[in-house]
């Protein structure tokens, strides 16, 4: 018997792609790599506020495919209305029309959301929910720019990652229910893998902390703030579970919100202080070791920085509204395995560098790779087939609904054919 099984679909490749994505933004973050990067600080395109600033100004195209999906929403919803008008008037048999009411239900309907607005946007509930809309957009802009300005980075790597797993889980674990009103965590496959990496990161931090000579000094790196940005990532998926599931937002109005958001506050930025004062800021924050690391950058390279960093913008939203948050920070940990190697190939082959601690270097790698294996689990990619780790997946509750049809399908079936006997039996007796 075997012990796990693989229910690869092609809609998990979203997962993989946004790994990839992520990872191309990254390593457009710097030229290459060097020892400044184990020493805390590091020239990266990421500290120029004008190129924030340009990525903020295109996601204001997204307007565009908003308003172009809402045009076809609405045709949308006119002709279902118009099918449906079609059969009441037309047809008398209530399974058909149960049948056509079924499919339209199968997904959240435009007659919903329709509905949805209507009792929210009436005079002042109306301005209250696009205040709080409007916070939320804000709140999500600045926690998603904190992480690239702050935690996506090289530095201290093999702290980063485990900080940013127990961060962000923290949040989904306990706190992400009080933002969407349910909990993501239900059942055995979902909860065991999500406390076992919690756990695992716990101890990778304190070990690397505590039992690393050269990772002693971290505490002077104020971990505060780093602990304090994945929460806020996490805070941030959360919220935008909620504008999609709850206030039924549109992918793209959520992308050019946060457009015009960052917009307004990196052209202020951008008129009040240069590019080395804002250097000044964020070594503030991170407390640089070396004083100035802002060198100048190609002009392809911002470009890649910019597309990688504008579609990474936009998958996070699709892959949170097409799987869960969890689905998101998957794809973070299975960027950083694929990664890893790369990383290899570079510092050891190609700068022949050398490996400060062997026994540590292996032990990351090999937390790596539990970490991805466990979520690939919760994503129910593989299914365990022991401790009853498989019985509430989607594809075996599906099964049992299906079962489920099945049966009453039969037993109605027969009580048909039991009341048909019963009616041909009094028939022959009144004959």
């Amino acid at each position: 018997m075997k012990l796990f099984h693989c229910n690869y679909e092609k809609k998990t490749n979203l997962i993989f792609i946004t790994s990839l994505i992520w990872l191309l933004n990254f390593r457009t973050t710097f030229k290459n790599i060097d020892y400044h990067m184990d020493a805390n600080g590091y020239a990266s395109v990421k500290f120029d506020p004008l190129v924030i600033l340009i990525k903020n100004i295109i996601c204001l195209l997204f307007i565009i495919v908003y308003i172009y999906e809402n045009k076809i929403s609405k045709i949308k919803f006119n002709v279902e209305k118009l099918e449906t008008e079609k059969i009441l008037v037309n047809e008398s048999n209530l399974e058909l029309i149960y049948a056509k009411k079924e499919v339209e239900t199968s997904e959240i309907s435009f007659n919903d959301i329709s509905t949805h607005y209507q009792e929210i946007n009436k005079g002042r509930n109306k301005i209250i929910n696009n205040i709080k809309i409007i916070i939320i957009i804000i709140i999500i802009y600045i926690s998603e720019e904190f992480y690239f300005l702050v935690a996506n980075n090289h530095i201290l790597d093999r702290i980063i990652i485990n900080m940013r797993n127990f961060g962000i889980l923290i949040f989904l674990l306990f706190l992400s229910p009080l933002v969407i009103g349910k909990s993501p965590y239900k059942y055995k496959h979902q909860l065991f893998p999500c406390l076992m990496i919690l756990f695992i990161a716990l101890i990778m931090i304190l070990y690397n902390v505590l039992a690393i000579e050269r990772f002693k000094k971290v505490h002077d790196y104020n971990l505060i703030t780093f602990f304090g940005c994945f929460l806020l990532s996490g805070f941030e998926f959360s919220l935008i579970k909620y504008l999609l599931s709850i206030q039924f937002m549109s992918m793209y109005l959520i992308v050019f919100l946060k457009g015009v958001i960052g917009t307004i506050i990196f052209t202020i930025i951008n008129l009040t202080i240069n590019k080395d004062k804002f250097f000044d800021i964020i070594d503030k924050i991170l407390s640089l070791e070396y004083e100035y690391m802002n060198e100048e950058f190609e002009i392809i390279q911002k470009i890649g920085y910019i597309l990688t960093l504008i579609i990474i913008q936009y998958l996070k939203i699709f892959t949170i509204n097409t799987f869960s948050q969890n689905h998101l920070l998957s794809s973070m940990m299975i960027s950083d395995l694929i990664y890893f190697p790369l990383y290899i190939i570079e510092r050891f082959v190609i700068q022949n560098f050398e490996i400060s601690n062997i026994w540590s270097f292996i032990l990351n790698f090999i937390v790596g790779v539990i970490n991805v294996f466990l979520m690939l689990i919760f994503n129910e990619i593989l299914e365990c087939k022991f401790l009853g780790m498989n019985y509430n997946t989607i594809k075996n509750i599906n099964k049992r609904q299906y079962n489920d049809y099945l049966d009453g399908q039969k037993d109605l079936n027969l009580e048909l054919k039991d009341e048909e006997f019963q009616i041909n039996e009094n028939d022959e007796v009144d004959d």
